[in-house]
């Protein structure tokens, strides 16, 4: 009949490793003394399309701390900010310098520190 087809099922098995690793193994004592939180962050990638077909393009955060570090930040803000016109003149208006220096001396900004 058409429209009848069997698909197969597929299984997923879920693993916990904590059950089959004993309480006295070096891993088990390393990863209870440090975090490795850090990783995640530095293999965090950001993305971008050029609009044509295969135009995915990513970056690794960590290449992009070293080369544009301006951009994490850029990157942060357009994400925090709402995505509609309002959003948009909000972000044109966001300038950011690596380093401390930038062209506008004349305003005399205040340096903000994290």
């Amino acid at each position: 009949m058409q429209g009848k087809k069997e698909f197969n099922k597929r299984i997923y098995y879920n693993i916990d490793l904590d059950s089959l690793v004993p309480d006295d193994h070096f891993l088990k004592r390393l990863d209870s003394l440090v975090s490795f939180d850090f990783v995640r962050d530095l293999i965090k990638e950001y993305y971008s399309h050029t609009g044509y077909p295969g135009g995915l393009k990513t970056v690794v955060l960590k290449d992009l701390l070293a080369n544009k570090p301006e951009e994490v930040v850029k990157k942060a803000v357009w994400g925090m900010i709402p995505h509609n016109t309002l959003g948009r003149a909000v972000y044109k208006k966001l300038k950011v310098y690596s380093g401390s220096a930038h062209p506008h001396e004349a305003q005399n900004p205040q340096e903000y520190r994290f």
